[in-house]
């Protein structure tokens, strides 16, 4: 692994994280328990994951025209899990990025960021694909490849638990996360609140290591940071939301297309104009439009059929009648096919694709 150390900057952000807790708005999302390890106390470890859907990203494998054309093979899921620690002389906690091939079962740990008390990290990961385990991973998969599971499992913890403070009762158990054999953690924040989290509600048998307070300075300037952080993780949030949905659109779109046509423009959304010139080369137009590019390519579609054909009917006194066959027929049209572009994404900014259009005269 690849050692870097940080000046003290994971203890001293937690402490200012709560003087501006009050005033500054808490990007949360949603943890879940998804495994542990078998150590007892004082060993203890846990895996969370961030379970909300708009932290469980997808992006294209592979942008070549082979992969591309089955866009559900080729789509990666990526979610985001800590694996959090109790020795209090070792590991903070680990930062998984976890990414998947759901159709395939298989997974790589292409990031992972190990974080001590005192701040300092280190870099590894394994990004060579593997079947997915029957482990935290599986569990993982699980939600990350199929997240209406982990939303209905909410939905019926939820229903249970105000029908209990109601004192109520249900013949039938809703749905839960223990059918999906994980626990619900919380909402929070900061990756340190979800380690807080951990120890308050999970090992409070235990005292958890405190966290370096820092020097007046160091506070101001973490405080600071903590805005930043906050900031930059909306408008990653916001930016990835808008492609998700952009994505989702012009999927339905190529459906509603259907056929050829529609097999070709699955999974375009949010494309790079560069992914695009590699998958159809060179365009026929580039045009600056209202901020952004259209790209327009021009091809033959050429449709073949049967017509019936009058024929004659003859004999030696000339022609008699007339009566049809059936004969093989095609015509060709003219096509175009036109994507819209604008500059966006949350990693990378490029233009990207946010609407096609694809006919024929």
């Amino acid at each position: 692994m690849t050692k870097s150390v940080s000046l003290r900057s994971i203890s001293i952000l937690s402490i200012a994280v709560a003087s501006i807790y009050s005033t500054t708005p808490a990007y949360a999302s949603e943890w879940t328990i998804v495994g542990a390890e078998p150590d007892a106390a004082p060993h203890r470890s846990l895996y969370v994951m961030q379970s909300d859907d708009a932290w469980i990203s997808r992006r294209m494998a592979d942008s070549s025209a082979a992969s591309l054309a089955d866009a559900e093979a080729n789509t990666l899921h990526v979610a985001q899990v800590l694996q959090i620690f109790e020795n209090a002389g070792g590991t903070n906690f680990i930062h998984y990025q976890v990414e998947y091939k759901c159709r395939q079962g298989m997974v790589s740990i292409p990031q992972a960021t190990s974080y001590d008390r005192a701040g300092n990290t280190e870099k590894g990961g394994s990004p060579e694909w593997m079947k997915v385990p029957d482990n935290w991973l599986g569990k993982v998969e699980m939600i990350a490849c199929n997240w209406k599971n982990w939303r209905a499992a909410k939905d019926g913890w939820q229903k249970q638990s105000q029908s209990l403070s109601k004192g109520g009762k249900s013949a039938v158990s809703p749905a839960s996360f223990a059918s999906l054999g994980v626990e619900y953690l919380g909402n929070y924040g900061l990756w340190t609140d979800v380690v807080d989290g951990v120890w308050n509600t999970r090992w409070s048998d235990a005292t958890q290591p405190a966290y370096y307070k820092g020097t007046p300075e160091e506070l101001a300037a973490a405080k600071t940071k903590a805005l930043a952080t906050f900031d930059q993780s909306n408008q990653l949030l916001v930016e990835q939301q808008k492609w998700s949905k952009i994505a989702t659109a012009l999927s339905d779109k190529a459906d509603r297309i259907g056929g050829d046509f529609g097999l070709q423009m699955a999974g375009v959304g949010g494309l790079t104009e560069e992914q695009v010139v590699r998958r159809w080369g060179t365009p026929a137009a580039v045009y600056e439009r209202n901020g952004g590019r259209q790209i327009t390519y021009y091809f033959q579609d050429t449709k073949y059929g049967v017509q019936d054909v009058a024929v004659d009917i003859v004999n030696t006194q000339g022609k008699v009648g007339e009566t049809t066959r059936p004969e093989l027929a095609s015509y060709t049209r003219q096509c175009s096919r036109t994507f819209y572009l604008q500059e966006g994404g949350a990693l990378e900014k490029a233009y990207r694709v946010y609407d096609f259009d694809i006919g024929c005269n």
